[in-house]
């Protein structure tokens, strides 16, 4: 626990300093977009700075003086209070630890798909498909995006994976496609979509080529069917001894328009 809230607080430093590349400052964001505790700990500490900047910081440009010795005063009054800047921000830092603790505690604890789908950022690690299929079974596959048109079926994709991934248009009757959910597996950026067929949950994990990885998912009493496209693997994890949706998904170049005006889901499904 020690080693993840210590990792928890180095994200929440290095986010709040903007030291994060734009990749990882989105992941980060998206983490906090799906745990409420956190946004309330990154928002809190939001305040403590600004109200610390506005405490410490005077203006930089000072009133009109009349007198030489006042403006030496006044300058003096300002480097006092530059020098005693820092000081004051690392001790506001410093508390984060027991609230990152506290934090962390509330990660853990938190219901749902959050502490499976994101304790990869903070360990580097992605989370066994077998793992991730048992996850989503308890939750009876239930989407956490759910995907309004075509349109934002593939942009979806495309906007995680660089390639857009479409579906056919008349699925079969016992067949039964829930959504989409996120999660570190094959990589941070993989799509996992999520489905029954015959009542019996399916997911399938879409990723790039590159990260395609192979788990031993017969433990768990389950089988993987895998198929590759040019720039993407598809893996369907299921129960069943052959493939029920690869033959559905293909890989698809999705118009300019759709990613000059991208169209992606902004709400995560009701619970």
């Amino acid at each position: 626990m020690t080693n993840q809230t210590e990792k928890l607080e180095r994200w929440m430093n290095a986010y709040l300093d903007g030291a994060l590349s734009p990749a990882d400052a989105a992941r980060f964001e998206s983490v906090i977009d799906r745990n409420p505790k956190l946004r309330e700990l990154i928002e809190s500490q939001h305040d403590i700075e600004a109200s610390l900047k506005r405490s410490f910081n005077p203006p930089r440009q000072a009133p009109q003086i009349a007198s030489e010795p006042a403006r030496e005063s006044i300058s003096l009054a300002e480097h006092k209070a530059d020098a005693a800047t820092e000081k004051p921000r690392r001790k506001s830092r410093g508390f984060l630890k027991g609230l990152a603790m506290a934090a962390m505690i509330a990660i853990v604890a938190y219901a749902g798909y959050w502490g499976w789908e994101n304790q990869s950022i903070f360990t580097g690690k992605g989370i066994r498909m077998a793992r991730f299929y048992e996850q989503s079974k308890a939750s009876s596959f239930k989407e956490d995006w759910k995907c309004d048109s075509e349109q934002q079926f593939q942009t979806t994709f495309w906007y995680r994976l660089g390639s857009g991934v479409a579906i056919a248009g008349r699925l079969p009757s016992d067949v039964d496609v829930h959504g989409i959910k996120y999660g570190h597996t094959l990589s941070d950026q993989s799509v996992h979509l999520t489905a029954t067929v015959d009542g019996k949950g399916v997911v399938v994990f879409v990723d790039k080529i590159e990260n395609d990885r192979k788990d031993d998912v017969s433990g768990a009493g389950l089988h993987a069917f895998r198929k590759t496209t040019d720039h993407l693997v598809f893996v369907e994890i299921s129960p069943f001894d052959k493939p029920r949706l690869l033959d559905l998904l293909s890989e698809k170049d999705i118009p300019q328009k759709w990613k000059d005006e991208m169209d992606i889901p902004t709400k995560k499904a009701d619970g």
